[in-house]
């Protein structure tokens, strides 16, 4: 899996103001969502996100930061190839 993918198709479906999808939704497994959703809110790309200890995750609340839009942009030649969210699976893996 495309870990970079992953997180361009996250913030994509927040700035489009999609924020209730879950991993399912995805076609992933919820350690990768929870492993994306760390890392983006670890390298602040994405804020206000709600982690729980048995790994679930609320975005109905999460934003997007500047430096989450600057990365967004910057690969916007990638994002040209993303579908949405039903064509997800086999945007990450290639």
């Amino acid at each position: 899996m495309n870990r970079e993918k992953l997180c361009l198709a996250i913030i994509n479906e927040l700035a489009k103001g999609n924020k209730r999808f879950k991993h399912e939704d995805l076609d992933i497994e919820l350690l990768e969502m929870n492993s994306a959703i760390h890392f983006l809110l670890r390298e602040n790309y994405i804020s206000y996100v709600d982690v729980y200890i048995n790994g679930r995750y609320d975005l109905s609340t999460a934003e997007i930061t500047l430096k989450g839009e600057q990365f967004l942009k910057e690969n916007s030649q990638k994002m040209e190839t993303y579908t949405g969210l039903k064509g997800i699976r086999d945007w990450v893996i290639n």
